[in-house]
């Protein structure tokens, strides 16, 4: 292949005695031939016997192991002879790159630029120039080229140029590989804008991790006023009357809490009810003594 960025670092070469693995004088497999530019690409099979056993003539022939993104041809050549004896076999084997399509296609947006044309310049992965191609307004055009990645380049940016109009160029420098047998697509666009306008705003995609939910969005709040401070409450003690004091003249109604462990507290109710009944019974029977006595006279 004359495509130097494509071709492989080297061929791996079989030699075949009657379609099978061939042996050489002593009996022993021969060895394959590893290809490549330090060899210049030759080799040479050699302490090989004519005849089999039996006196057959051998009959030989080469082999290539596949290289990827080729095909590969053998050719018989002249053997060397001596007389009529054949002293050595020749075979040529050629490998050619399999090819695809590759488009180049122009788009050009705004209401200009259609009458310009846009040159574009197609190189291979060593940077050789393989082609170049030239498209007025919008259109594409499509190549043959071998198997492998190449670069699409506009080179006449600068000569596409409107007057009053801003031009930004976008897809110009891809790296696009062909596929053999396929076709691959280069797309390059022109936009332009008129100078009193602002271009057309870029689009920013962010991405969160995939590993972590998206984070919601800030919370805002309004500052609350400042409340006065509370004067703090005094903590009820044991034994302090729950209750409320309608004025400071009048009684308190409620009851006093015990105090844990004091015992005393239902004595004390008690003996203060059994008075209270004596003193009622005592009032009752003087009474009535007295009604008797005024009844008497």
């Amino acid at each position: 292949s004359n495509n130097t960025a494509a071709r492989p670092e080297s061929v791996t070469i079989s030699l075949l005695a009657d379609g099978n693995a061939a042996k050489d004088a002593d009996g022993k497999n021969v060895a394959a031939l590893v290809l490549n530019s330090g060899n210049n690409w030759n080799g040479a099979f050699e302490n090989l016997p004519e005849t089999t056993a039996d006196g057959t003539k051998i009959s030989y022939t080469v082999s290539e192991a596949e290289v990827e993104g080729y095909t590969s041809s053998v050719t018989a050549l002249s053997p060397v002879k001596d007389g009529d004896k054949e002293l050595a076999y020749a075979f040529s084997v050629e490998n050619t790159a399999e090819s695809g399509q590759l488009t180049v296609r122009k788009r050009v947006s705004g209401s200009v630029g259609t009458n310009v044309d846009y040159t574009f310049v197609i190189m291979d992965e060593a940077g050789t120039q393989v082609d170049s191609i030239t498209i007025r307004g919008e259109g594409s055009e499509t190549i043959t080229v071998p198997a492998g990645v190449y670069t699409v380049t506009e080179t006449n940016a600068g000569n596409s140029t409107v007057a009053r109009y801003m031009m930004r160029t976008s897809g110009s420098g891809q790296r696009i590989r062909v596929q053999a047998g396929s076709e691959a697509t280069a797309t390059i666009v022109n936009t332009y804008t008129p100078e009193n306008e602002d271009p057309p705003p870029t689009t920013t995609v962010t991405r969160n991790d995939p590993g972590r939910p998206a984070a919601p969005p800030p919370v805002t709040t309004e500052p609350q006023p400042e409340r006065a401070p509370q004067p703090a409450q005094p903590p009820i003690e044991a034994g302090q009357v729950l209750g409320v004091r309608q004025t400071d003249s009048e009684q308190v109604l409620g009851a006093r809490r015990g105090k844990t462990g004091d015992r005393s507290t239902d004595g004390r109710l008690m003996t203060m009810v059994a008075s209270g009944a004596a003193a009622l019974l005592a009032l009752l029977t003087g009474r009535r003594k007295r009604k008797l006595e005024d009844d008497d006279e």
